[in-house]
């Protein structure tokens, strides 16, 4: 049996076959340097990570970036170490194309030095929530982490947190009509199946088709936008009256009623006649 070679391109097809595509990955780097052991800044030794004092932190790139574009941050990564005279920071954020559920925010909150743990905890306590109702989307919380400053005593602690696109409900598609058929063998059994079948529904009422053969009634309606209180037959053996009830009573309760010439005849020797009734 000869061997069955599949090529690059067999195989980029099959993955995209099952949505198995890969999907491209960015960094987001950032550095920052603190002199040492003289004028030290503790708090910017964190604060690159993300501070109103620092115009390039992490956490402003990574904005720009989301905003440049449709990504997801998938992971956080950060160290501080002593480098000679200086203690570096360094941060990695890595993002990936996403266009179905790409985050719209990026932000970090930590603390340094003393009682640290705790001040940091005080910040981020409900804040995935917080966010989260701030975008009206979804928060995700990368961390805590402990970091330590290797070369130091000193110790930070950082979470960081990303937000989705907010939450788009899907517009409502239009309901799909539905034709709708209603028969009756005599008068009074079509009044009665038109009561217990009409009432109080939305039709298309240029769809309505209304049929009488050889003492069978039959109506015919797709559903719509124009609700009615309901359809029926009335019938009277005096044409002149049943008018007259149709004109009064009738409309008097259903001003919009709608009636049509062909929609009136005789059955069982008396006059009928099939009616809309539209308020």
């Amino acid at each position: 049996m000869g061997k069955f070679i599949i090529t690059e391109e067999d195989r980029k097809s099959i993955r995209s076959l099952y949505g198995l595509n890969e999907q491209s990955s960015e960094i987001v780097p950032i550095k920052g340097e603190q002199p040492y052991p003289n004028g030290t800044d503790w708090d910017s030794v964190h604060g690159i990570l993300g501070s109103k004092k620092i115009d390039d932190d992490l956490e402003k790139r990574v904005g720009d970036k989301l905003k440049s574009g449709s990504y997801r941050v998938t992971n956080v990564k950060v160290s501080s170490y002593v480098s000679g005279n200086k203690v570096i920071t360094d941060g990695t954020v890595t993002l990936v194309s996403d266009t179905n559920n790409p985050d719209i925010a990026f932000t970090t909150r930590g603390s340094i030095l003393d009682n640290y743990e705790q001040r940091h905890d005080n910040q981020v306590n409900g804040l995935v929530d917080r966010l989260s109702a701030v975008y009206q989307g979804t928060a995700r919380q990368f961390g805590p982490f402990i970091v330590d400053v290797k070369g130091t005593t000193e110790k930070y602690k950082q979470s960081f947190f990303a937000i989705s696109k907010p939450n788009v409900q899907p517009k409502t598609q239009p309901n799909t009509p539905e034709t709708e058929s209603i028969d009756g063998n005599s008068l009074v059994e079509f009044r009665n199946n038109l009561k217990s079948k009409t009432a109080d529904i939305s039709i298309d009422e240029n769809s309505v088709n209304f049929s009488y053969s050889n003492n069978s009634f039959n109506v015919k309606y797709s559903t719509g936008e124009t609700k009615i209180g309901g359809m029926t037959l009335v019938f009277d053996p005096s044409e002149t009256q049943l008018d007259f009830r149709i004109e009064t009573k009738i409309k008097e309760l259903y001003p919009n009623l709608i009636r049509k010439e062909e929609w009136k005849g005789i059955s069982e020797k008396v006059y009928y006649e099939f009616l809309i009734l539209k308020k």
